[in-house]
């Protein structure tokens, strides 16, 4: 919501589409799964023919620990670091 509807405070984008908020606020207020899955569904194919902003990111981790660590991993979607393993030499 916060990128595609032209109300939401986080929309920065500057599409505005009466068609797409209509059918976000729909989505919100429906509670069957199915045709709520059916309404973002369709949201996103409006979206995705009248993209106004595509977003590509590629982050790195970079992580420093001393040598008489053993069994430390880096999780390779996580940006924090889990020591519960960690143990020193």
């Amino acid at each position: 919501m916060s990128f595609y509807h032209s109300e939401d405070t986080q929309h920065y984008t500057g599409c505005e589409d009466s068609e797409v908020d209509d059918l976000i606020e729909r989505g919100r207020r429906t509670t069957g799964v199915d045709e709520r899955k059916r309404i973002y569904d369709w949201v996103q194919e409006l979206v995705r023919d009248d993209t106004p902003l595509g977003m590509l990111t590629h982050s790195e981790i970079v992580t420093g620990i001393r040598n008489r660590i053993e069994d430390f991993t880096l999780h390779p979607t996580m940006y924090s670091h889990g020591v519960r393993n960690v143990r020193p030499r």
